[in-house]
């Protein structure tokens, strides 16, 4: 589909990040989205993650999770 409207090469390197933007939604309406759908959930981490990711880590620490934490914030 990239290929397709352009947004790659044929046969282009995707060894570097290459990110799809199909047409209709824009990547700023896409973090709107995930945003909103994230909100109230503990368990998601957004973007970097910042402060709020930050007091998460810091909470699942302090109730003696260990390791990478991932595997927990998937769940």
């Amino acid at each position: 589909m990239a290929v397709e409207s352009g947004q790659i090469r044929h046969g282009q390197s995707i060894l570097k990040p290459v990110f799809y933007e199909p047409e209709g939604i824009d990547s700023h309406e896409i973090v709107r989205r995930v945003s909103r759908r994230a909100a109230g959930r503990l368990n998601w981490v957004t973007g970097a993650g910042g402060e709020a990711t930050a007091r998460i880590i810091s909470r699942m620490y302090g109730r003696g999770y260990t390791g990478p934490l991932w595997e927990y914030l998937i769940r």
